[in-house]
């Protein structure tokens, strides 16, 4: 797969990773550092999801430094000396490839840093609920509703002659949620890099520093950020940045505590006929006390309420670069 003349090969595979791995920090790639190099990188998302193993491979776009005669050496005095296996490289963040000449002394190439997961990452919908609810109640009549106990499991009529009572209400039934399905489109949003690469001898690299150009190395095959002695700045660049997200599985109830509802009314009428003379709500209080006795008690169900499924949370994802090498400055 071609990109910008670069090579870019990663492989993104979402294993679950076993209690041996250790959790660790995601550095401003979105790799690790401890196994990057040597082709494996293992991202954390840090929320107990399983981690992602990404099988990175360097970025082999990377031109080749010039080669040049022993007097006639490109201009790289304006930085420590350049160690073997890395090249010299003008780098600016938020910028954009123009590298300030137009004799072809420079390759400019446009990277990105810094990847970071976005609203349409990592999407989850479809939750579905498995089973529901059923509602009981329990009514009591009496002084401190202490008398007589009436057990309903829909509307109903209960003679009882009292002036105290109440109504208690039971939830049953354990609904579960299952499914999810993934939306996300595995994006990232990334900072822009502009990168300028000497291609002649002649090409004045200590140069680009007046153009805000920071004067750094790279090396197209250290991908965890590591730099050498005299370059401790590290910047992992790469071709692309995506995120790889958590599987939808995090479906669950989204109204676990919906209530049961029901009024309890006293009536005259040993029938619940007639108008009640004081109806209150079954919220598990005597709250119920009439003048005069009441001879029956009516209680009224409420339709049992319907679980609500869907993700506990947004699916979190570890963003992460394509083609990702290691730009190091002073």
């Amino acid at each position: 797969m071609k990109l910008n003349a670069l090579r870019i090969a990663v492989s993104v595979a979402i294993v679950t990773i076993g209690a041996s791995f250790a959790a660790c920090g995601i550095d401003e790639s979105g790799l690790l550092g401890d196994d990057a190099s040597n082709g494996v990188d293992v991202i954390t998302t840090g929320d107990g999801a399983p981690d992602v193993i990404i099988d990175v491979v360097p970025n082999d776009g990377i031109p080749p430094p010039p080669s040049c005669s022993t007097d006639a050496s490109a201009d790289v005095s304006c930085i420590p000396p350049v160690p073997l296996g890395w090249e010299p490289i003008a780098f600016q963040k938020n910028g954009n490839v123009g590298c300030g000449d137009d004799g072809g002394n420079f390759l400019g190439v446009q990277y990105l840093t810094q990847p970071t997961i976005n609203k349409t990452s990592c999407v989850c919908s479809n939750c579905v609920a498995d089973g529901g609810w059923s509602c009981g109640a329990t009514i009591y009549s009496g002084a401190t509703c202490s008398a007589e106990t009436l057990d309903a499991s829909a509307t109903a009529c209960f003679q009882s002659n009292h002036q105290s009572f109440g109504g208690w209400l039971t939830r049953y039934g354990s609904p579960a949620c299952g499914g999810g399905t993934a939306l996300g489109d595995n994006s990232a949003d990334a900072t822009a890099v502009s990168a300028c690469y000497p291609t002649q001898c002649a090409s004045d690299f200590c140069g680009l520093a007046s153009s805000g150009f920071g004067l750094c190395i790279a090396n197209a095959a250290v991908t965890d950020g590591g730099c050498p002695s005299g370059f401790p700045n590290a910047h992992v660049v790469g071709n692309s940045a995506h995120t790889a997200c958590e599987s939808c599985q995090s479906c669950a109830l989204g109204n676990a505590s919906a209530q049961c509802t029901g009024t309890v009314s006293a009536y005259n009428s040993g029938d619940c006929s007639g108008s009640s003379v004081q109806t209150v709500t079954a919220n598990s209080t005597c709250n119920g006390s009439t003048t005069n006795p009441y001879s029956s008690l009516g209680y009224e169900a409420g339709p049992p309420p319907s679980p609500f499924c869907g993700p506990t949370k947004l699916p979190s994802g570890a963003p992460y670069l394509n083609g990702p090498f290691t730009i190091c400055c002073p």
